[in-house]
């Protein structure tokens, strides 16, 4: 009877950290550790339970995987497409307050944060350009030039 317990507390715990986070792998472990209580119940060993563990994970995940990537998915495509903190950038301008090197793109200073940063185009920056930021890849941050 202990070991169903502790079989069974496991199982609310990862079906908590489901309800909490969506991520599948924790239902599908606590659905094993639900089917390891069951083993415990009918008096199998320790080996056996953790068997019945696995294999009831694996299970869960074989049956119910598509259903919850589906899911996953509708729930994207009705929310869109995520902003990140740089999507916020985009837009800003900026004046440029280190050139371009061989080595390095220039930098720009926006809200105190110090960026690099490169032209759409490709061309060199000299310091006191002024940019409008366009977007990124990865760190980077891709403008164009403005004209004044």
């Amino acid at each position: 009877m202990t070991s169903f317990l502790i079989w069974a507390t496991l199982s609310a715990i990862l079906a908590i950290i489901e309800v909490l986070t969506l991520w599948i792998w924790s239902i599908c472990l606590a659905a094993g550790a639900l089917a390891a209580g069951v083993a415990s119940l009918c008096g199998a060993s320790l080996a056996i339970q953790t068997v019945c563990a696995a294999l009831g994970a694996l299970a869960f995940f074989l049956a119910f995987g598509k259903t919850f990537q589906r899911m996953h998915e509708r729930r994207h495509r009705r929310q869109g497409s995520f902003d990140t903190n740089m999507d916020e950038l985009k837009g800003r301008r900026a004046i440029v307050i280190e050139s371009t090197t061989p080595r390095a793109p220039a930098r720009v200073r926006i809200d105190g944060d110090n960026w690099q940063v490169r032209l759409q185009d490709g061309r060199p920056l000299r310091e006191g350009d002024e940019v409008e930021i366009i977007g990124y890849e990865s760190i980077v941050l891709v403008a164009v030039p403005i004209k004044g």
